[in-house]
């Protein structure tokens, strides 16, 4: 499982608010396709994520696995082969937040043996995207 900190000089609220706009998460988040949530954001709720791969539409299906309002919000990623399980808790720091990400990528079936490839170009791609958050915040 990786784990990634960054400090972001703005308030809880408004760190929370942005990782949880889903119509928006393409501005930190670039390789995110078109995000459809089914009923209001709580624990439990579906979001259909629709990509275009090789000239093809595919939707992962995103679970979300805990949401407490500025303070942690968990979601579980299917797409076919691939399963991710993310994790950011927000914590206030000085007048400013420490948002701890928690990522866990990997693949199922014949594909397994990847698995460490993938978590760790995924891991990449979420410091990066955590990083595209904070310049974005802190504008």
């Amino acid at each position: 499982m990786g784990v990634t900190q960054i400090q972001i000089q703005r308030p809880v609220h408004e760190v929370f608010a942005r990782v949880t706009d889903l119509e928006r998460a393409r501005e930190w988040a670039p390789q995110m396709g078109a995000m459809h949530l089914e009923g209001p954001l709580r624990e439990g709720a579906v979001i259909s994520e629709e990509r275009r791969i090789l000239g093809r539409r595919a939707t992962a299906k995103w679970t979300v696995t805990r949401y407490e309002p500025d303070r942690a919000l968990g979601l579980l990623r299917n797409f076919g082969p691939m399963r991710g399980r993310f994790a950011y808790v927000f914590e206030q720091s000085g007048s400013g937040t420490e948002l701890t990400q928690f990522t866990e990528l990997g693949l199922d079936g014949p594909l397994a043996i990847l698995s460490p490839l993938v978590a760790r170009e995924g891991r990449k791609e979420e410091d990066a995207e955590l990083g595209r958050l904070k310049t974005l915040l802190e504008r």
